[in-house]
């Protein structure tokens, strides 16, 4: 329910960072930059944190400043984990870059946060909140931390107040939504995605995500009438049709998300979310072999992904492809540590004779 709306985030925060530029000599690179650290942030979110912390080592070294002033690198820096690094670039960074100052005061929260304590946590939050009384950060960061240690109510509190003191952060009411949503409290969900619907009007994200509530309280025709007008009052968002192929799947009629995602991925060919639903909702409608074909784009558009080439693979053994043996045995050269692979290894038909197909390691334990 949630994934698409925390992309939606950060696609925000790319593209204000991107618009922001670099600073001094490095303003021409910051598109390259946006891009490389998007290849860092895809690499993390695959399960490939070590590949992911040595793009972004390179990119730091390539980039100092933009690195130490982007609010995704520093958090994609503490979501790998390496949480003393950030520390010493952060306070490296206070001094250089004093413009930037909350930037450091939210990150510095967000270490603590990373590191589970919550006093220290709410500490620096309340001390970004004080410093900085504009910075949604201070208000959303101690939520969460609240909410992950079983507080609930502290959260919603504190997303609350952070609505009333930052009234015109869309951010900000989108969490604010979100934390009804979690809660299932949808009559009130679907009251503050109107809000920000009326609020914010150049964006579709109210409307969207007031048609996810209307669709999780069964009222589907409401639904569907809201994100047919946002759509036409949005033609170049993806978002009204990603959730209007939700809807169609939540009807039991997987044929028509399947319309609703090919649509998405013929006109918008970087929105990645549309490959990731598509090939769920093609193998939901029975498409295996329009599932194996989005697959395979999927894999030749992140050939350094692991699990896209694994997925590739595994459609191919479902399908009965004759061509399966071969993406195992592309895994196996391109990533020789993967457990899965090795043992989709089989003995070669022509050499031994045998036809059986039986995986090596299979063979090896009948013999023993």
């Amino acid at each position: 329910m949630f994934s698409g709306l925390k992309e939606w985030l950060e696609n925000r925060r790319a593209l204000r960072e991107v618009r922001a530029g670099g600073s001094g000599s490095n303003r021409p690179y910051a598109a390259f930059f946006a891009d490389q650290l998007a290849n860092a942030k895809n690499a993390f979110d695959a399960g490939a944190p070590d590949k992911a912390l040595h793009q972004w080592r390179e990119l730091h070294r390539l980039f100092p400043d933009l690195t130490a002033t982007s609010a995704r690198a520093l958090n994609l820096l503490i979501d790998i984990g390496q949480l003393d690094e950030a520390d010493a670039l952060i306070m490296e960074s206070r001094g250089r870059y004093p413009r930037f100052k909350a930037l450091y005061a939210a990150a510095f929260a967000r270490v603590a946060y990373r590191r589970g304590d919550l006093e220290q946590t709410l500490r620096r939050c309340e001390r970004l909140r004080h410093d900085y009384p504009r910075s949604a950060d201070g208000y959303t960061i101690a939520a969460g931390c609240l909410a992950d240690h079983g507080r609930p109510d502290e959260a919603e509190a504190m997303i609350g107040r952070g609505v009333s003191k930052v009234p015109g952060d869309i951010d900000m009411a989108v969490l604010h939504a979100r934390h009804a949503m979690r809660r299932e409290a949808w009559p009130e969900a679907l009251r503050r995605w109107y809000l920000v619907r009326d609020r914010f009007k150049e964006h579709s994200v109210g409307s969207v995500g007031a048609a996810e509530c209307l669709r999780a309280m069964g009222r589907v025709d409401d639904a569907e009438h809201l994100l047919i007008a946002t759509r036409a009052n949005f033609d170049s968002d993806p978002w009204p049709i990603a959730e209007l192929a939700n809807l169609a799947a939540a009807k039991g009629d997987h044929a028509r998300a399947v319309e609703h995602w090919e649509y998405l991925i013929e006109y918008f060919r970087s929105f990645d979310h549309a490959y990731k639903m598509g090939v769920v909702a093609m193998r939901k409608a029975g498409q295996e072999a329009k599932a194996d074909e989005l697959y395979r784009i999927m894999a030749l558009r992140s050939p350094s992904d692991l699990q896209a080439q694994l997925e590739y693979a595994r459609s191919g053994d479902r399908c009965g492809h004759s061509g399966a043996a071969d993406r195992w045995a592309a895994i196996r050269e391109e990533f020789p540590e993967c457990a899965e692979a090795q043992e989709r290894e089989v003995v070669p038909s022509v050499a031994t004779g045998d036809e059986s197909g039986i995986p090596k390691q299979a063979k090896i334990r009948k013999g023993n």
